[in-house]
């Protein structure tokens, strides 16, 4: 983290380099076997049941061992990489993981969308073993704010979603004040921005806010539950877009919609923390054998 952290101070004071062309060069690395404890406490942490995983490793976990190999894919890019926000994800679960097997990894930069005022990064991970290399496939979205032109104009921000009206609460849960620090335990992932309450406010928040897969994790149990039948392998695709910071503690909720949609947020009207899409694989009968 702080050879990372050197990298961005230093890249300040070198010439700015050219856009390269998309989509970049493949990262590989093979990582070894996750350990059990650590996957445990975080289905825990996360609301899930550790009985309905079996021998299967979380998808959700894939900032912990696919974010060092992200890091390496984003090198040497001619932007202002310290003010990078993660500001949405897509996961595809094309086949489970087994636990206790060393992870394959491949991760390029897929896509580079710039306007004057911003660049969004499309970064792709995939995670696998021998038999299964692309089981997993992450699609992260990173936006990197462009410093204004003197004089240019702010323009409006744009509206944030609100929770449907109409919209089913389907589960509720609590974000104590220190499940930023509880997060960056579990993923190696220590922004201070939450877990250090005056590193938030220079950053701009009110105070601590939840990493936004934090909240995913989270999500994704509460789907598991109540769409899935308790059974992790039948979630197929879990997208979503951040889009209000979960400010430490306070609470959150999932709520439905029809067509797969969701939302993230505290009540229909409010704004909403995030919102996404899911879907689902049709549950096999039981006279096929084991899922797949």
């Amino acid at each position: 983290m702080w050879g990372e952290l050197f990298r961005l101070q230093l890249r300040r004071f070198l010439p700015k380099g050219q856009v390269p062309s998309m989509p970049g060069p493949y990262f590989e690395a093979t990582v070894p076997p996750r350990d059990d404890r650590l996957i445990d406490d975080l289905i825990e942490w996360s609301g899930g049941d550790r009985a309905s995983w079996g021998d299967q490793l979380p998808f959700y976990l894939h900032p912990q061992w696919g974010f060092p190999l992200g890091v390496a894919a984003l090198r040497g890019l001619p932007f202002p990489m310290s003010r990078a926000l993660n500001v949405g994800c897509s996961t595809t679960m094309h086949a489970p993981i087994p636990r206790g097997e060393p992870l394959r990894l491949r991760a390029r930069l897929d896509a580079i969308d710039q306007t004057d005022r911003r660049v969004l990064l499309h970064q792709k991970l995939w995670t696998g073993t021998a038999a299964h290399p692309e089981a997993l496939e992450v699609d992260y979205q990173v936006l990197v704010p462009l410093p204004r032109e003197p004089g240019a104009a702010r323009g409006e921000k744009p509206q944030r979603p609100h929770v449907p009206e109409g919209a089913q609460e389907v589960a509720r849960w609590s974000n104590g004040p220190r499940a930023g620090l509880e997060f960056a335990l579990l993923t190696g992932d220590f922004n201070p921005i939450h877990w250090i309450a005056p590193a938030a406010k220079l950053a701009g928040f009110r105070s601590k806010i939840l990493h936004g897969f934090g909240s995913a994790a989270r999500t994704a149990e509460a789907l598991i539950r109540q769409e899935c039948g308790g059974d992790p392998s039948r979630l197929e695709r879990l997208s979503m877009r951040f889009t209000h910071p979960v400010v430490l503690p306070s609470e959150a909720a999932l709520f439905l919609e029809e067509g797969g949609a969701f939302t993230v947020g505290l009540e229909p009207g409010g704004v909403a923390f995030f919102a996404g899409t899911y879907a689902v694989r049709e549950q096999q009968p039981e006279s096929q054998g084991d899922t797949p």
